[in-house]
């Protein structure tokens, strides 16, 4: 073996047997951590447990990294006779606290969605709570570390402070959505998994409010993107902060010569086949019939139809209008046809001269 491989070794063996032992031992606990995610075993611990569990998902590696890096310096620094300069401590201590900052800000974040997905908690389980901690963690993290390098803050705050105006102005819009959502969530009105209807008529189930907007998922699996400065300031019909039964009212209209107390009691005995056979109606309710015109185009009125939801809303309309149109076509009650007006056109006396090219 060559003399200066052999003093390579002699000098830097240990110190890379540390770090690559410590890394190889946290790159397979991560692995095996990742292993131990997929499998059906989490799904039967605590949800406390199962948080911070996944919390250590990536940090394993980092950290036994790191410490092999330290043990390896220590090491180095002794053989070495202190030779190795203060700014490699200084880069091992910033890394180890950028490794305990973003750590702390997953297991906190885990934390805050653990808590508010538990139903005895009135703190929203939106993403915007859980972002504003992690901001705030990350940024007394970096003051730590730039504290440890010997930076100053107080210059860097008060520059901020002097820039903050123009920043306020540059971010207005973004500054908007984001209070507008800090309101919307500490005020309880909207929260995930409420079904609403937009002032623009679109409906659906409230997925998430983010930093600047809140996604709501149609019925028909549209995602709609709606900022939170709008959200806060149009009208929005919240159909799950109703703690009662939903009414279901369906319109209807038959031709003017339909005897009503014939079509009153054909209408009531298919509502109350509804409210026995469907899946979606509010047992123990009477359905209602009113009606609310007679004019020389037909008979209108309504059908008001108690349900368990809003969202069952379409399945309840179709289940019971299959049945009105087959009982009307048996009793020989007419459905009216709206009158289609047809186009005017001039008469032919009236009608403009081609213009010849």
């Amino acid at each position: 073996m060559p003399a200066t491989l052999t003093t390579f070794i002699a000098r830097y063996g240990v110190a890379i047997l540390y770090f690559a032992s410590f890394l190889l031992v946290g790159v397979l606990l991560d692995q095996a951590l990742g292993a131990f995610l997929r499998s059906p075993i989490l799904r039967n611990l605590n949800r406390f447990f199962s948080a911070v569990i996944r919390s250590f998902r990536g940090i394993l590696s980092l950290a036994l990294g790191l410490t092999g890096f330290w043990l390896a310096f220590n090491h180095l620094n002794k053989t070495l006779q202190n030779k190795f300069p203060g700014v490699v401590l200084q880069i091992s201590t910033v890394l180890t606290l950028l490794l305990v900052t973003i750590f702390l800000a997953r297991l906190i974040g885990r934390f805050i969605g653990f808590y508010t997905a538990s139903d005895n908690t009135r703190i929203s389980s939106s993403s915007i709570f859980t972002n504003l901690v992690k901001a705030i963690i990350y940024i007394v993290g970096v003051a730590v570390i730039l504290s440890q390098l010997g930076v100053s803050l107080t210059p860097l705050i008060t520059t901020l402070g002097i820039g903050g105006v123009a920043i306020g102005l540059a971010l207005q819009p973004t500054l908007g959505n984001l209070f507008a959502g800090i309101q919307i969530v500490t005020s309880h009105q909207i929260e995930p998994g409420d079904f609403v209807r937009l002032a623009s008529g679109d409906e659906g189930t409230v997925e998430d409010v983010t930093w600047s907007n809140t996604t709501i998922r149609k019925i028909t699996s549209e995602l709609i993107v709606v900022p939170n400065s709008v959200l806060g300031q149009e009208p929005v019909i919240n159909f799950s902060r109703n703690n009662h039964q939903h009414v279901l009212v369906i319109p209807g209209m038959v031709v003017a010569d339909t005897d009503v107390l014939h079509l009153e009691r054909v209408v009531r005995e298919v509502a109350n086949e509804i409210m026995f056979s469907s899946h979606y109606t509010y047992k123990g309710a009477t359905p209602n019939f009113r009606l609310t015109a007679t004019t020389a185009g037909g008979i209108s009125f309504n059908t008001i139809l108690p349900i368990i939801s809003y969202r069952s809303e379409p399945v309840v309309r179709s289940e019971f209008l299959e049945h009105l149109v087959e009982r009307f076509t048996a009793e020989h009650i007419e459905l009216a046809r709206p009158l289609i007006p047809m186009p005017q056109t001039l008469p032919a006396s009236t009608t403009p001269p081609i213009q010849q090219p």
